[in-house]
């Protein structure tokens, strides 16, 4: 039924778990694998915001604050790589065919066309359980992707979190 599975992943215990839902079902099901870690310029949202400052009135401040903003740019794709690559070794070493991807962009929106894109058959997407007041602040890439992909979705929560409204 399933032989295109697109498992979106982060570093998070839920990531993990989608992860391990979605190698399971690629390897019980002969299905080919393609993992996706979404590379958000949110993920910078604690550096200073980089913008055009004349040197004459702040010497070097630009350069400096690019400079910060480069290295940190640097280690979150450094830290995707690793983290697609761990993964995509566990997934060889089971025997499944593996495909991996880490577009920039806002994650939702960026697993919907990559599950359009690749053809999947199914997206596993883990389910962080923010608050009522999380998601209207930051949204919920689980529930967008569920309601726009164009292909079954399968949730991955933790068992606990289940029970709750």
């Amino acid at each position: 039924m399933f032989q295109r599975i697109l498992v979106a992943v982060d570093q998070s215990e839920i990531g993990e778990l989608a992860f391990t839902t979605g190698a399971f079902l690629a390897k019980t099901l002969n299905a080919r694998l393609m993992l996706v870690h979404v590379i958000s310029p949110a993920a910078l949202s604690g550096l200073t915001p980089v913008y055009p400052i004349p040197d004459a009135v702040y010497a070097g401040g630009y350069d400096r604050a690019m400079t910060e903003y480069q290295q940190a740019w640097n280690a979150v794709e450094q830290s995707a790589s690793h983290l697609l690559q761990d993964l995509k070794e566990r997934a060889i070493a089971d025997n499944i065919t593996v495909d991996v991807s880490s577009p920039i962009g806002e994650p939702a929106h960026a697993v919907c066309q990559i599950a359009n894109h690749w053809q999947a058959d199914l997206i596993v997407i883990g389910r962080h359980h923010h608050s009522q007041v999380g998601e209207l602040f930051w949204g919920s890439v689980s529930n967008f992707v569920m309601h726009h992909a164009n292909c079954h979705v399968l949730l991955a929560q933790k068992s606990s979190e289940q029970s709750t409204p």
